[in-house]
């Protein structure tokens, strides 16, 4: 399975897998119900059908799962976590890829996104946080202390989220329209999380499932937001308190940490803090370790004891500009955080044993780090402001002997390409999920003929097995608009079976594409093909794909 932090697989018997995930389950709020698939694609389609107005020009059509599943869960390994931790050391997540309300969730978010933002006292990352801290002066009294929200997601009331959100609709003076379709939406998102997991279903009775693509903002920046705001104005809220996601650092007199401690345990009774403080002056903080210095706070890159300095290797099939991303990131960090003359010393040093290990030469890291300190100094020579990169991307898969020719022609057309690798190697191993049957996907299939070399390429939003029976049933009643059905009523002995005859060719999840994979495929088997309609789509390209 995939580690829950760092890049890392971990290898792990699976019965001691079957084990933690299911006392996970045992242990947190869920219960076992009866496979909630059928009531949970109504209730989706009757909100849907209830706001189609206010969607509009077909969205709500867009907005349905054409082959929904329950949610699969999966966990992963907290190898961070210390051998003693009695817990079962790992951190669900609920796919909710194909769930029947996955895109709605998903358009709720784009529009929560684009109202204003709630009170937050967070931090975008480890430079923003460093910021922050640089001019802040320590007295003698005060420690350092870092709290974290034990299982923030499971834990945070869901009527309580839906009355805070409710609350910054209003804020936001969102008009009641509106505001009602976005609360129904948000109901039927945080009141349905259910899952699957070895062939049983469960329901989250409260809390947000990890896997729903509401649940970072609802809990961090609506519920941990709306707390923040609550408790900043108390007389034993700390003096310095920044946060990012549920890790907090603080700064609080000695004296006031267990006050401070039991008051935010008391704020919400299933939500829990367990903290951890400075020891020898030094504290981590995401990627960046605090030290004490008399009155001021100095700061130095942090990984922890996991780390295998380990990334994409100078063999590996990948484009130069993912091989360089890794250092940039290290590198724009390290010029970025102010560090003392030794502790910048020692992470250069460490930068390019990271690259040696990794099969990269000193003289490319240094040349990384030359550009990089230009660009600093280029910034602190004006006030002008960067333009804003407005150029149009499209994905590719990386293939040198095709996708050079295609950067070309993309970028003639003022597009630049982004390259991805679809081969890796932890995403051939880690799955974990439950299996779903190849004949329960939808995508492109064929249908060959079991008494000559006829095939028929179509495709299917829902589950392939539903349409080959459709085609059985075409078959019987001769519906001869069918190219199936004519094959079989011109050539009477020959015999058809919906299971063996049928096979799935691709999976594709997403409609959109579902024209050109057919079209691709219709052209793979044209030689032998009993289609009798053309392919949705012509390409050149298509004549590759033989």
């Amino acid at each position: 399975m995939k580690a829950d932090k760092g890049n890392k697989i971990i290898i792990m018997d699976k019965a001691e897998y079957s084990a933690r995930a299911n006392r996970l389950i045992t242990e947190g709020p869920y219960e076992e119900i009866a496979n909630p698939l059928k009531s949970f694609v109504k209730i989706t389609s009757e909100m849907l059908n209830k706001h189609k107005k206010f969607l509009g020009n077909g969205k709500k059509y867009h907005m349905l799962t054409h082959n929904p599943v329950v949610p699969r869960l999966y966990v992963l390994y907290k190898d961070h976590k210390p051998d003693s931790d009695p817990s079962p050391k790992v951190r669900p997540i609920a796919s909710n890829i194909n769930a029947p309300n996955e895109k709605v969730a998903k358009w709720l978010l784009k529009q929560f996104q684009k109202l204003k933002a709630p009170f937050s006292l967070s931090v975008k990352n480890a430079i923003d946080f460093v910021d922050k801290l640089k001019e802040v002066e320590i007295e003698d009294d005060e420690i350092l202390v870092s709290f974290d929200v034990a299982s923030l997601y499971p834990s945070v009331p869901i009527e309580d989220i839906i009355q805070l959100v409710d609350q910054w609709l209003t804020e936001n003076k969102v008009d009641e329209t509106t505001k009602l379709v976005y609360m129904d939406f948000l109901k039927l998102c945080t009141r349905n999380s259910f899952f699957q997991f070895e062939g049983r279903f469960y329901d989250q009775i409260d809390g947000i499932g990890m896997g729903n693509p509401l649940a970072p903002f609802l809990a961090s920046d609506i519920f941990l937001g709306y707390m923040e705001k609550k408790i900043s104005t108390e007389r034993w809220f700390p003096r310095i308190w920044l946060r990012y996601i549920d890790d907090i650092f603080a700064v609080i007199k000695k004296k006031d940490l267990v006050e401070t401690l039991n008051r935010l345990n008391s704020i919400y009774g299933t939500v829990k803090f367990t903290h951890e403080v400075e020891v020898d002056g030094k504290i981590p903080f995401l990627d960046v370790l605090v030290k004490r210095n008399g009155k001021k706070l100095e700061f130095k890159v942090y990984r922890k004891s996991t780390n295998t300095m380990r990334f994409i290797t100078s063999d590996s099939y990948h484009t130069f500009q993912q091989k360089m991303a890794a250092f940039n990131s290290m590198i724009h960090r390290m010029l970025n955080i102010p560090m003392n003359p030794e502790d910048l010393k020692e992470e250069e040093d460490l930068i390019f044993e990271i690259a040696r290990v990794n099969g990269y030469g000193r003289t490319l890291i240094q040349r990384l780090i030359d550009k990089q300190k230009r660009k600093i100094h280029v910034k602190n020579l004006t006030t002008l402001e960067q333009a804003t990169d407005k150029k149009r991307r499209m994905k590719l898969t990386y293939y040198p002997p095709i996708t050079n020719q295609l950067t070309q022609a993309l970028r003639s057309a003022d597009i630049e390409p982004a390259f991805a690798s679809g081969n890796m190697i932890k995403d051939r191993l880690c799955n974990n999920k439950d299996k779903i049957e190849e004949c329960m996907k939808s995508g492109i299939y064929r249908m060959k003929c079991e008494s000559c070399d006829q095939v028929y390429v179509g495709q299917s939003r829902r589950a392939v097995i539903v349409r080959w029976k459709e085609h059985k049933c075409d078959i019987r009643k001769k519906n001869l608009e069918n190219a199936i059905a004519l094959h079989y009523d011109q050539n009477e002995t020959h015999k058809f079976n919906e299971e063996r005859s049928g096979k799935l060719l691709k999976v594709v999840s997403n409609e959109v594409y579902l024209d050109a994979w057919e079209s691709l495929y219709m052209k793979k088997f044209e030689d032998h093909l009993m289609n009798v309609r053309p392919p949705p789509l012509d390409s050149r390209l298509f004549k590759f794909c033989k």
